[in-house]
């Protein structure tokens, strides 16, 4: 795990190779395909990252995914859903002094999610497989359904970097000055 730094309000983890401890039990497992080459991979990949965006408004949110390669002609995006208010509170949460952060992806936040994986310009770039969105933490004020698709498309850019460590200044632009 790295801790990033946005800018004197907005801060950050990110996890490459690994995850992070949020584990959670799937209310649902929610499937898309989209069209993709067969990319050569030698072995699958895992990414996350967690974000507290500061003001004007804060908004908070961290999402994971293993991205599992394989032969053929489509990639399958899932995502793992959650019960929005039966989950455990994570104590080491960036934004856990402003806001309860709780395990888990709730229905909620799917549509903001998924459109995130559409807009994503580096989703070519894992080729075909499976990508399973399994690591989900939400605040129950900072977070919407914008900020899971920002990082979606982040964690879909650091899949792409494979060994390579991701810099502060390449996921800038995933956060900020965004036209949604």
């Amino acid at each position: 795990m790295k801790e990033i730094r946005f800018n004197k309000y907005a801060t950050g983890r990110v996890w490459q190779g690994e995850l992070p401890d949020l584990d959670y039990d799937p209310h649902q497992i929610i499937e898309r395909r989209y069209p993709a080459l067969a990319i050569n991979r030698a072995r699958p990949e895992s990414a996350a990252i967690e974000v507290r965006l500061g003001p004007p408004r804060d908004f908070t949110g961290a999402l994971g995914a293993r991205f599992i390669p394989d032969s053929g002609t489509a990639l399958c995006v899932q995502l793992l859903t959650s019960d929005y208010y039966n989950s455990e509170i994570v104590p080491w949460a960036l934004a856990q002094t402003r806001d309860e952060f709780r395990v888990g992806l709730p229905d909620e936040y799917v549509d903001g999610l998924f459109r995130g994986v559409d807009r994503s310009t580096h989703r070519e770039g894992l080729g075909s497989g499976t990508l399973r969105f399994d690591r989900a933490a939400h605040g129950m004020i900072g977070s919407a359904p914008v900020v899971f698709g920002w990082l979606a498309e982040a964690v879909i850019y650091l899949l792409t970097l494979g060994d390579t460590s991701a810099d502060v200044r390449e996921l800038h632009p995933f956060f900020f000055k965004r036209k949604e």
